[in-house]
């Protein structure tokens, strides 16, 4: 499957070697040059997960639309006050057949969505029933080091639960 992951922190890419663990094609998105350049040249994240080892089939991305391009899933791996400005660009995209999996917790100050709220609200192309949030009590640095963990899928959608649990499922971290 070819996923995007949208945050380059700690989580974010954490859950993009989890997927590439899994096979799936990932493009991992931030928005600093300077990251990302870093990220390529030392194939880890030194200032979010030093010592990790980033598998040259992960690709860093700066520019959004290249990075969701065509892809089956979008994990939105963002802080949640920044999740609108975040997908912003990308809102005329055709997201009705693609899985979108949240991350980030809490609500938008301001309006007091939630997150998948947020994202129902700026990606107008966009389902509810494709719309899951990844969430658990799980910490960025144990699961890149494949310490067991576990995490919920949620969604109104059973099938689309269900898809998140098979991407991110591994022999570390139980979804």
């Amino acid at each position: 499957m070819k996923v995007a992951v949208l945050g380059a922190g700690s989580w974010g890419t954490t859950l993009a070697l989890v997927l590439a663990a899994n096979a799936h094609e990932i493009t991992l998105w931030t928005y600093q040059d300077d990251q990302a350049n870093l990220m390529r040249e030392r194939h880890e994240n030194p200032s979010f997960l030093p010592g990790v080892p980033i598998p040259d089939s992960i690709r860093i991305e700066t520019d959004i639309e290249h990075a969701v391009f065509e892809c089956s899933m979008i994990v939105c791996a963002v802080p949640a006050q920044y999740l609108r400005s975040t997908i912003s660009p990308v809102a005329g995209f055709d997201c009705s057949s693609t899985a979108i999996v949240n991350v980030a917790k809490g609500i938008e100050n301001g309006s007091l969505m939630t997150m998948s709220e947020v994202l129902l609200d700026v990606l107008k192309r966009a389902k509810s029933e494709n719309i899951a949030t990844l969430s658990g009590p799980s910490h960025a640095e144990e699961v890149s080091k494949k310490i067991p963990s576990a995490v919920v899928s949620a969604s109104v959608s059973a099938e689309t639960a269900k898809l998140v649990q098979s991407a991110f499922m591994t022999t570390f971290l139980r979804v």
